[in-house]
């Protein structure tokens, strides 16, 4: 797979990557193509591979395999238990994901949502800027669920 993102592109995921890490208690933030390259990290935007991202996509690969024999949809999110603290991989579109290191698990619920919202501000950057249909499918799909769950909320408490 080759990876036809602009230079601009790329030093602009490295901006936002360098400001998520900078704030926050994510670290190694790296985009990554679902080949195995890693696309920008909050420190470079050279395009190369390396160990996490080889790895990851591999990751990747394996859960692609294990969610089509179990058949329960896209395979979106891996989380991953170390020695020194937590990996996760997220889906960001088709051809990428985004993985981010975290060592605090107390905030993890905050981190996976906030990673699930970076990652399709990540999918419009890595578009050029362009709102796909996949996009909008994502944004719409998240909509229905949260009323979904308001709904529910609603019927509990009459």
């Amino acid at each position: 797979m080759s990876i036809d993102l602009t230079e601009d592109v790329r030093q602009n995921l490295m901006n936002n990557l360098a400001i998520i890490e900078n704030s926050s208690d994510l670290s190694q933030l790296t985009v990554l193509s679902r080949s195995g390259l890693r696309v920008a990290t909050s420190t470079s935007f050279a395009i190369d591979a390396d160990p996490i991202s080889a790895s990851s996509a591999a990751l990747i690969d394996v859960g692609i395999r294990f969610k089509g024999s179990l058949d329960h949809g896209d395979l979106r999110e891996i989380f991953i238990k170390g020695k020194d603290g937590y990996a996760i991989l997220m889906y960001i579109d088709q051809n990428y994901m985004t993985f981010a290191g975290l060592a605090n698990l107390s905030r993890i619920g905050f981190y996976m949502e906030f990673l699930r919202i970076k990652c399709k501000f990540f999918a419009f950057l890595l578009a050029g800027g362009i709102l796909t249909d996949e996009i909008k499918k994502d944004i719409e799909s998240d909509k229905k669920k949260q009323n979904k769950v308001e709904e529910s909320m609603e019927d509990m408490f009459e």
